[in-house]
């Protein structure tokens, strides 16, 4: 980890003027989520759609395939899992008022299940 942020380190004073640098408290290097960490984050993402849905009515039922594929489809290394969510919003349809099963087959892939 201490190489990772030396490495910061110098890029940021290569790009950035010495004044901007001195008003920086703390430079902090995280290390990249495992997909295990991944795959949990959109099990979180997914049990909140899956309540959203219950109030209209569906029933959703997750694999790891499912998520998997859902990892597949919205990760990006550079935004780590915040795009997860904006994809599950897209996908599943939870933000329209009727929700449309037709909307769910992006999904079917990974094994997720729906049913009114």
């Amino acid at each position: 980890m201490d190489a990772a942020r030396e490495k910061v380190m110098v890029v940021l004073s290569m790009n950035n003027s010495i004044k901007l640098l001195n008003r920086l408290d703390e430079v902090v290097v995280f290390d990249p989520l495992s997909h295990e960490h991944l795959r949990e984050v959109a099990r979180l993402q997914m049990k909140d759609v899956a309540k959203r849905l219950a109030k209209k009515g569906v029933a959703l039922a997750v694999t790891n395939a499912a998520l998997d594929y859902v990892l597949f489809e919205s990760y990006d290394p550079v935004y780590g899992a915040r795009p997860i969510r904006r994809w599950l919003g897209f996908c599943s349809g939870c933000t329209d008022d009727n929700p449309n099963l037709l909307k769910y087959s992006c999904l079917m892939e990974g094994n997720l299940y729906a049913k009114p």
